[in-house]
């Protein structure tokens, strides 16, 4: 998703020549951002046990 955001602030900077979208894109590139998927689908699938649901794996 992060490569996809970067991608359109390239495309924006090359059709807009502000470069504004540049350094956006730039900096966004830099920071990494952390993985909340992954462990809220740990939880649910944990509750669900709990609780005694049956888990569909995706």
């Amino acid at each position: 998703m992060q490569l996809q955001i970067v991608c359109v602030l390239g495309l924006l900077a090359m059709f807009t020549h502000m470069h504004i979208f540049w350094i956006a894109g730039l900096l966004l590139a830099l920071v990494d951002i952390p993985d909340f998927i992954t462990p809220l689908k740990r939880i649910v699938a944990a509750t669900e046990t709990i609780a005694g649901a049956r888990h569909r794996p995706e």
